[in-house]
């Protein structure tokens, strides 16, 4: 797939996003298009690019590494060195940075935690302070007696999907 997940550097060479291991991953190319290195690699998805940090040279992104229903945001290094997880609640992580990449905002929800936003430093991921969570709304449908989501996959034609099922709650 072409995406437009690609960042111009100063020396005119580039940072893109390609399939072509088998998985979605992040590559750092010359200006004349000819590989420097591949900038992440493993069994696993970088599912959004959030860009490079020309200061700090430091790419931002998100990826399903800890589990294909997860989503958690990193930073790496352009050479591919020094990788670290920015974000460290189980479930789906999203980020929006400021301009200079000193901050993010991240948007987090799970199978039983309503979206939270919490505002983050971009270089070590450390929590800076709550913007707004919804206690209010667990607090609110505690009563309720809800079944809790179950995980699990199901093989199609030989392939193993995710998957999730809600019983009702006095399931037997």
């Amino acid at each position: 797939d072409v995406t437009d997940n690609l960042t111009f550097l100063e020396d005119n060479s580039f940072i893109w996003t390609s399939e072509k291991d088998g998985y979605n991953h992040i590559y750092h190319n010359n200006k004349n298009g000819k590989l420097i290195n591949q900038v992440t690699r493993g069994p696993w998805e970088v599912t959004n690019y959030y860009g490079f940090d020309p200061k700090n040279k430091k790419i931002f992104f998100q990826s399903t590494e800890n589990g294909s229903i997860n989503r958690d945001v990193f930073s790496v290094n352009a050479n591919g060195k020094n990788k670290k997880q920015l974000t460290d609640k189980i479930g789906q992580n999203s980020a929006d940075f400021s301009a200079d990449y000193t901050y993010f905002i991240n948007t987090y929800t799970s199978a039983t935690t309503p979206y939270e936003f919490t505002l983050h430093l971009a270089k070590n991921g450390k929590l800076v302070r709550d913007i707004q969570d919804n206690k209010a709304l667990l607090e609110q449908i505690a009563d309720y007696d809800f079944s809790p989501k179950e995980f699990s996959t199901i093989g199609v034609n030989g392939v193993e999907l995710n998957m999730w099922m809600i019983k009702p709650s006095d399931f037997d």
